[in-house]
C-alpha cells in the first residue's frame, strides 16, 4: 500500500518528515496461517491513529509487533526514525496499555504505577515526583495508597494508563483498553483519553473493533481485514468514502445489495438490477458492462421517505417496522420485491410513519457508493 499523508493533510513525504512509528512491508505468520500480509503504515508525531477490525483482522498482533512483544516474520519498524526491529521492548520508549489492564493487585495504586521506574534503576525521588505527575494527570492523586481491587473499572484503566506514561514514552500503545466498561462510562474515557493524548502530544496506536469508539477518537482509522489494511484516512473519509463494500459495511450501518448491470445507455447512465429483482438507474459507473456484478451501499441516514422528500432514486415500500431508540428514529422497510431497506430518521419524526404505512423511499446518487466484485470503489462520490 502507499504511504499514508499525514494528519494535517498536506501528504508530507518520508523524505522531509520523520514518523513516530513507521511499519515497512510488516508480514507475520503462525505455522501456516498469515497472520499480516505486508503492512506498512506512518504514524505521525501527535498523531491518535486507530487500527480498527473484527476479532482475527491483525490489529493485536501488529500492536504487539510494534512494542516488540511478538517479532515479525518480515519487514521493518522504526521509532523516530530508528530501526528497532531487532531492539527489545524495554528499551523502544513504548508505553502499553493492556486489555485487561495488568496491574499487580498485591501492589498499591502508586506501587503499580512506580514499576516501570524501578526496573529501569530511577531513584527513590524521582520515582515519587513522577509517579505523583502520572496520578495527577489521570485525576487519582488522592488514591495512591489503595489496592487495584478497591478501585473502579474506570479507575483502574486510568491506572493503567498512568502506569503507560510515567517514564515518558515516545509512543503510547493501547490494546481495547475500555472493553471491559459499561458503555456510559466507555463514552466517559474516550473523551478523557483523547484529551489527555493531545494534552501530552503523545503519538498513539491504539486497537478497537468498536466502529464508533475509532470515528470518535481518531486523527486517522486503519481498517483492518485478513491481515491487511483496507482503507486509512480520517474519520469521515473513510465513514463517507469507503473504497470497498466491505469497509462501507463494516464501520457503522449501511444498506448493501447485489446486483448485476442490467444495460447501458448511450448517456453513460447504467441499469442495475438486484438480486431480488428491483430495478434502478444511475450514472457514473465508469467502465461497466452487461453482467457486470457489483454492489450498491447506502446509509440508513441518506435514506428520504415520503413524497415531500423527492429523491433521485425512489420505490415503493412497505413500512414494517418502526424504533424509538432516542435521538433516531429507525425505520424498516420492505421493498416490493421482499428486499429490506432499513432507514434513520430524526427523533422528532416519530409519528410521520407507522407499521403498515406504504411509503416511497429514495436517495440521491451523490449518497451511494457502487463497488464491483473486486471490492474497489467505481462510483464518484
Amino acid at each position: 500500500m502507499s504511504r499514508s499523508q499525514a494528519p494535517d493533510g498536506r501528504g508530507t513525504s518520508a523524505a522531509t518528515r520523520v514518523a513516530a512509528v513507521r511499519l515497512s512491508r510488516i508480514t507475520h505468520r503462525f505455522g501456516t496461517f498469515t497472520a499480516l500480509d505486508d503492512v506498512s503504515l506512518d504514524v505521525w508525531p501527535g498523531e491518535f491513529v486507530t487500527l480498527l477490525g473484527q476479532s482475527g483482522s491483525g490489529k493485536s498482533t501488529l500492536l504487539r509487533i510494534i512494542a516488540g512483544l511478538t517479532t515479525p516474520s518480515a519487514g521493518q519498524v522504526f521509532i523516530n526514525g530508528a530501526d528497532v526491529s531487532s531492539v527489545p521492548t524495554q528499551r523502544r520508549g513504548v508505553g502499553f496499555v493492556f486489555q485487561n489492564y495488568a496491574l499487580f493487585p498485591h501492589l498499591t495504586v502508586f506501587e503499580n504505577i512506580a514499576y516501570p521506574l524501578r526496573i529501569r534503576s530511577m531513584k527513590a525521588p524521582e520515582i515519587s515526583q513522577r509517579v505523583s505527575q502520572a496520578l495527577a494527570r489521570v485525576n487519582l492523586h488522592e488514591l495512591g495508597d489503595r489496592y487495584a481491587a478497591q478501585l473502579s473499572g474506570g479507575q483502574q484503566q486510568r491506572v493503567a494508563v498512568a502506569r503507560a506514561l510515567v517514564y515518558e514514552p515516545a509512543v503510547l500503545l493501547m490494546d481495547e483498553p475500555l472493553g471491559a466498561l459499561d458503555r456510559k462510562l466507555r463514552k466517559h474515557m474516550q473523551i478523557e483519553l483523547r484529551q489527555l493524548q493531545q494534552d501530552l502530544r503523545i503519538s498513539c496506536v491504539y486497537v478497537t473493533h468498536d466502529q464508533e469508539e475509532a470515528l470518535t477518537m481518531s486523527d486517522r482509522i486503519a481498517v483492518m481485514q485478513a491481515g491487511r489494511i483496507h482503507q486509512i484516512g480520517d474519520p469521515v473519509t473513510v465513514y463517507r468514502h469507503p473504497v470497498s463494500s466491505f469497509v462501507a459495511d463494516f464501520v457503522g450501518s449501511t444498506n448493501l445489495f447485489e446486483c448485476r448491470v442490467r444495460e447501458v445507455s448511450p448517456d453513460a447512465s447504467v441499469l442495475l438490477a438486484t438480486d431480488a429483482g428491483t430495478l434502478f438507474r444511475v450514472a457514473g459507473f465508469r467502465g461497466a458492462a452487461p453482467a457486470h456484478a457489483c454492489h450498491v451501499t447506502v446509509r440508513p441516514e441518506f435514506i428520504r421517505l415520503g413524497d415531500a422528500m423527492p429523491a433521485e432514486i425512489s420505490f415503493a415500500a412497505s413500512v414494517a417496522k418502526v424504533t424509538f431508540v432516542g435521538n433516531v428514529i429507525d425505520v424498516t422497510c420492505a421493498l416490493d420485491s421482499g428486499e429490506i431497506v432499513n432507514a434513520e430518521l430524526a427523533g422528532n419524526t416519530k409519528d410521520l410513519v407507522a407499521a403498515g404505512d406504504r411509503v416511497r423511499i429514495g436517495w440521491d446518487f451523490a449518497d451511494m457508493g457502487i463497488f464491483p466484485d473486486s471490492g474497489t470503489r467505481q462510483h464518484d462520490q
